[in-house]
């Protein structure tokens, strides 16, 4: 604690020894008087019949076997720390599996005795705890895009061709979590964005013919996307049109310059809205939205479809 405090001028936390399984305590890195969030985690061993473990470059540091699954778990790097029993000497490792050895009761690592407890070791504790990164101005940039999101009525979410593809959900699993980190903001949004696939703006097939497409809405029911409470019922551009014509099966049953007329059975349309509307009831239902605004939802959903769907 004092060669931590003093010396490195970090903060050590020690571990009340009831509670002490392989770890006597954790160092908190502070880098210009800001305490980071990066810790590492140290045991301790002191005494000469420590020290006097010798290997021809330094000490043999012995453990037990019941550790070695919690060090590697840990969720922060482990120094091993070994004293004299004067505190003239102290030599340190970082715990690695690969480096260590089978024992005759357990395990051990070679320390080096070049691995000494000094102002100097700043920069190899450093590099062990991982890097340290300045979050704010990524903050700010999360919280402006939250206004712009909050200020806007509609919502066009581009959905690149790499993802259908692959059969990914970034884009809407990233927007699906910046709406519902707050329940105000997850109530505003009902309803309020369509998807546009711009990578196919110059395919000639309408979107619904496009089997990738069609298998990337597909599966997106599949993994619980909750469309219905997400998408347009705006009639010109819907997104819930485009979904019901992805996931069901159908046929054309006219073209004209304006519009395709398609054929769709409706036990087909009964069972996507089904689907869905088991989803909408899981999310509702975990981000605590109300059975009333539920059951508003689902009204439009099935007024739309009555509209949309003769």
């Amino acid at each position: 604690e004092n060669f931590v405090t003093k010396t490195l001028r970090w903060i050590y936390r020690s571990v009340p020894q009831e509670s002490d399984f392989g770890v006597d305590g954790y160092v908190d890195v502070v880098v210009d008087n800001k305490v980071t969030g990066r810790s590492i985690a140290v045991q301790i061993k002191c005494g000469d019949s420590y020290i006097n473990k010798k290997t021809k470059i330094g000490v043999k540091y012995e453990g037990e076997n019941k550790h070695l699954n919690y060090y590697a778990n840990l969720h922060c790097p482990v120094l091993l720390i070994v004293f004299s029993s004067d505190l003239k000497q102290s030599f340190w490792r970082e715990f690695d599996l690969s480096i260590t050895n089978s024992g005759k009761s357990g395990w051990w690592i070679e320390i080096s005795r070049k691995n000494i407890l000094s102002h100097e070791i700043v920069i190899d504790w450093l590099k062990i705890a991982g890097d340290i990164t300045d979050y704010s101005d990524e903050l700010k940039i999360q919280w402006a895009m939250d206004d712009a999101l909050k200020e806007s009525s509609f919502m066009l979410l581009s959905i690149p061709k790499s993802e259908v593809l692959q059969c990914k959900f970034d884009r809407v699993e990233g927007i699906i979590k910046k709406i519902s980190k707050n329940y105000d903001f997850l109530v505003t949004k009902r309803n309020g964005f369509d998807i546009f696939f711009p990578d196919y703006d110059d395919d000639p097939r309408e979107l619904y013919e496009i089997q990738e497409i069609r298998n990337w809405f597909k599966k997106s029911i599949e993994i619980g996307i909750p469309w219905l409470y997400f998408l347009s019922l705006n009639s010109l551009m819907s997104g819930l049109k485009l979904l019901i014509y992805c996931t069901c099966e159908y046929e054309i049953s006219k073209i004209t310059e304006e519009k395709h007329i398609l054929l769709i059975e409706s036990t087909a349309i009964a069972d996507c809205l089904r689907k869905n509307f088991k989803i909408l009831n899981f999310f509702t239902n975990k981000n605590e939205i109300s059975e009333d605004l539920n059951k508003e939802i689902s009204e439009k959903i099935s007024n739309f479809t009555k509209e949309n769907f003769s």
